[in-house]
């Protein structure tokens, strides 16, 4: 147990933020998320936070499809590091409908697995880029998506701030012309946000008791954010975490510049927040920067304990579990 720090409290509250629905898609298509069904389109208006990031293009190569009664196979190619990589990848045939019945590759730059019927019409097309992290043929670094900007919308979701936005125009300009091997895709969340307690177990000597405590613990169940105040929140820590220095200017050194945004925050005295960003449900699609190593879950932490010199919840939950 730790002789240099004791808690400041008997519990510790934590601002919690927990992703409930995320979905990824190149930014060429962006246009086509207002295309959805009414269901589709009321869970991606809920997300309200983006990742914009980039990885290699992934094209089919011409003439490798064969159908088979249990699978579509191809070949697919992308770039890394300049060199020239081909993989093999099976779609299960169940995985289309009964009257897809050919299959060919769109024209130049081969994106798209076209599917016609019995009489050559198209009827369906599927863009392999958006999954790419399922190809288990393809090297894990063309599945990965390195972050390049983290961004917020509140009017109706992600969508709405993404249309027309000056530094995604000037991300894709750049990537276009100089990483044309590399393709923009954007991962939008939604969140659930609680305020979670926990107990320091015993053996701890709080510094705060009594009434003052008290007090503490009916501002914080007082402590009701707007959606704005939220999103907020969790976009500083995102980008503090990340730290995409190229195109993010603001939050880099979140939570240290910005005490107007945890004003209300300071006063409750939560003890941290966190932040989950869970891609499990998409393929565990992994993110990283070049601050942050590849994860398909993400787990954020911004501890005001430790930045005041006192003891974490945390490291305390920690140095409990490896206590014999």
């Amino acid at each position: 147990m730790s002789t240099q720090q004791v808690p400041k409290y008997p519990a510790e509250f934590i601002l919690d933020f927990r992703s409930v629905d995320r979905f990824l898609y190149r930014v060429a298509d962006l246009e086509l998320t207002g295309q959805l069904s009414e269901e589709l389109q009321n869970r991606v208006n809920g997300c309200h936070v983006y990742i914009v990031g980039k990885r290699p293009r992934i094209s089919i190569v011409p003439e490798s499809i064969t159908v088979t009664s249990s699978a579509v196979s191809l070949q697919v190619e992308y770039k890394l590091d300049a060199s020239k990589h081909q993989a093999s990848f099976d779609i299960p045939r169940r995985l289309f409908q009964p009257e897809e019945c050919t299959f060919d590759c769109s024209p130049y730059p081969h994106r798209e697995l076209i599917s016609r019927n019995a009489s050559g019409e198209v009827i369906a097309s599927t863009l392999l880029a958006n999954f790419g992290h399922l190809m288990p043929a393809v090297h894990q670094k063309a599945k990965d998506l390195e972050v390049l900007y983290i961004g917020k919308g509140l009017h109706e979701s992600a969508q709405d701030r993404l249309e027309n936005h000056a530094t995604l125009q000037k991300i894709l300009a750049d990537i276009n012309s100089n990483q044309p091997d590399n393709e923009i895709f954007v991962l939008v969340y939604a969140f659930d946000f609680r305020k979670n307690a926990i107990a320091f177990v015993s053996g701890f000597s709080p510094e705060i008791t009594g009434d003052v405590a008290k007090r503490r613990r009916e501002k914080v169940m007082d402590y009701r954010p707007s959606l704005d105040d939220q999103i907020s929140l969790i976009e500083a820590s995102c980008i503090s975490y990340f730290q995409p220095t190229e195109y993010n200017r603001h939050y880099l050194g979140f939570p240290n510049t910005e005490p107007k945004m945890l004003s209300a925050v300071c006063d409750a005295d939560f003890a941290a927040i966190t932040v989950q960003l869970d891609n499990t449900n998409i393929g565990n699609l992994r993110t990283y920067s070049s601050k942050v190593k590849p994860e398909s879950t993400h787990y954020i932490v911004v501890d005001f304990r430790r930045l005041e010199g006192k003891m974490s919840v945390f490291d305390a939950y920690n140095e409990a579990k490896t206590t014999p």
